[in-house]
C-alpha cells in the first residue's frame, strides 16, 4: 500500500482541523446533546444556550442570549436560581441541585441542575450548566411511594410473589394477621401458611385457576405462626408484562375470624333454642327431612317422639319462671343424655320437647329408649335448694309405617302424646299405624 493510499485512512485529528471546522463540530455537539446546556457570565446573565435550553423555555436565543435565566421563569424562583448562581462563581464549587422551573408557558417541571465555575485566560468567572428534566422520573417516584404507603398502610395482608410463586414482600399486616416477620417468609413458598384442613387437590385447583383465569377470590383457611387456624377471605391475581407471560402474584387477603363467628352466632340463634341451647323446630324439620330421605336410600327405620312435661305449669306458677327455665333446661340435659349419640333432642317450645332417631330395626329398640327418657324425666330436680319433680307424656310415631312427611310424623307423634297424657301421665303411647312394618311384643 502506498504512503498516500495510507495516508487517506488516517484518522482525523484536531491538528488536521481548522478552528472554524472544530467550531462546528463542537457546535453540532452542543446543540443535539438532548439536555439543556448554558453558559452565563460573572454577572449571571447567559451567553450561551443549545437547542434543549431554547426548547425547554419556548423561546428563540434572541430573547434568552444576554438576560438573566431568573427573569424568564416564576418570580417565586427568581431568587434561588440568583443565589445559587453567585454562590458557584464566589465559591467555585460544583452545586447539584433539585428545582423546580416554571416556564413562560407555565409549565412547571422538577429539573436537576448542575453547575460549576470555569476561569478564562484573562480572569473572568464563568458558569456551566447542565440541565436534566426529571419531571417524568419524580411522578413515577411519587406514584410508587404512594403505592408503598398504600401496600404499608393498607388493613389487608398484602403478599407479594416472583413467578416462582416465592414471596418477595409483605406487607406489615401481613406479618400482623399471621405472625410472621418478613425475614422469616422471604424466599419462602405460601404453601406454608397452608393449614392442613385444607386439601392438596383443592390448592392445586387454586393456582390453576390463576394461571388460567388470572385470579382467585374466596374463602381459604391458613395457619398462624403459634400454630392458630383461622378463616381468611382471599384475592389471589397473576401479573402479567406486555407478552402475557407472569411476572408476579399478588396475594391479598382479610382475617375474617371474627365475621366467621358472627356468623356462626347467627346461625346459632337461627337453630338453637336460647334457653337449652337444644335444635329448635328449624333445624328439627331439616334435620326430619334429611332422615327420612337416609331412611329410603338404607331401608331403615326411624322414630318421632313429642313429648309434654306433666306438671310444669304448675312448677311456673308456684316458684316463677326463673324456677321454670332451670328446671327446662336440667330435665332437657338429662334427656338428652338418654338418648344415643346420633339422636336428636330439639325443644318445639314452651314444655314441648321432640326427639328424633335414625337407624332402628324393631319397637323394641324404641322402648329401651322410651323408659330412658321417662325416668329422666321424672327424676327430682334441685333448683335453688328446692326439690322440684315433673313427669312426661311421649306419643311416638313410626317412619316408614305409612307413607306420609316429615310435617305428617310430627303431627302424629303430638296426637299420640295427647293419648299418653290422657291415660294417666307419665307413659308413652306408639301411634297405630295401619300397615306397621316393624315387629311388636
Amino acid at each position: 500500500m502506498s504512503d498516500q493510499a495510507s495516508s487517506a485512512v488516517l484518522p482525523l485529528t484536531l491538528e488536521g482541523l481548522q478552528a472554524e471546522s472544530i467550531e462546528l463540530y463542537l457546535r453540532v455537539i452542543f446543540n443535539n446533546l438532548g439536555d439543556p446546556i448554558f453558559v452565563k457570565n460573572d454577572e449571571c446573565k447567559l451567553l450561551l444556550v443549545n437547542d434543549a435550553f431554547c426548547e425547554m423555555f419556548g423561546l428563540p436565543r434572541s430573547e434568552i442570549i444576554g438576560k438573566t435565566l431568573a427573569e424568564k421563569v416564576s418570580p417565586s424562583e427568581q431568587d434561588h436560581f440568583l443565589a445559587v448562581d453567585r454562590r458557584v462563581l464566589q465559591e467555585g464549587i460544583e452545586i447539584l441541585c433539585e428545582e423546580t422551573l416554571t416556564t413562560q408557558s407555565q409549565e412547571t417541571r422538577t429539573i436537576l441542575t448542575r453547575k460549576n465555575r470555569f476561569i478564562d485566560g484573562a480572569g473572568h468567572y464563568f458558569i456551566v450548566g447542565i440541565i436534566h428534566d426529571i419531571s417524568q422520573r419524580k411522578l413515577t417516584e411519587e406514584k410508587l411511594e404512594r403505592l408503598a404507603s398504600v401496600v404499608t398502610h393498607a388493613h389487608e395482608g398484602i403478599m407479594i410473589m416472583d413467578a416462582s410463586s416465592n414471596i418477595i414482600e409483605v406487607n406489615e399486616s401481613f406479618s400482623r394477621i399471621t405472625g410472621y416477620s418478613a425475614q422469616e417468609v422471604l424466599g419462602q413458598h405460601p404453601k406454608m401458611l397452608q393449614a392442613k384442613r385444607v386439601t392438596q387437590a383443592s390448592y392445586e385447583a387454586m393456582w390453576r385457576t390463576v394461571q388460567v383465569e388470572g385470579y382467585w377470590r374466596g374463602e381459604v383457611w391458613k395457619r398462624r405462626k403459634n400454630g392458630e387456624i383461622y378463616p381468611e377471605m382471599l384475592t389471589l391475581s397473576a401479573v402479567k408484562n406486555a407478552e402475557g407471560q407472569i411476572k408476579h402474584y399478588v396475594s391479598l387477603f382479610t382475617d375474617i375470624t371474627a365475621q366467621k363467628a358472627h356468623q356462626d352466632e347467627l346461625e346459632h340463634i337461627a337453630h338453637f333454642d336460647a334457653l337449652t341451647d337444644l335444635p329448635n323446630r328449624l333445624l328439627l324439620e331439616d334435620r326430619l327431612a334429611q332422615a327420612v330421605v337416609q331412611c329410603q336410600r338404607r331401608q331403615r327405620s326411624l322414630a318421632v317422639i313429642f313429648m309434654d312435661l306433666d306438671g310444669f305449669k304448675a312448677v311456673n306458677d308456684s316458684h316463677g319462671h326463673n324456677f321454670g327455665d332451670e328446671l327446662l333446661v336440667k330435665v332437657s340435659r338429662r334427656m338428652k343424655e338418654a338418648l344415643r349419640e346420633s339422636d336428636t333432642l330439639a325443644r318445639m317450645g314452651g314444655d314441648e320437647f321432640v326427639a328424633l332417631m335414625v337407624d332402628i330395626d324393631t319397637v323394641q329398640d324404641c322402648e329401651i329408649i322410651l323408659q330412658r327418657l321417662l325416668r329422666a324425666a321424672s327424676e327430682p330436680v334441685h333448683v335453688n335448694h328446692l326439690s322440684l319433680q315433673v313427669s312426661v307424656s311421649i306419643g311416638v310415631t313410626l317412619y316408614p309405617d305409612d307413607s306420609i312427611d316429615a310435617d305428617q310424623l310430627i303431627r302424629r307423634a303430638d296426637q299420640a302424646m295427647y293419648v299418653a297424657k290422657q291415660s294417666g301421665k307419665n307413659r308413652f303411647h306408639i301411634f297405630e299405624a295401619k300397615n306397621s312394618k316393624l315387629a311388636r311384643q
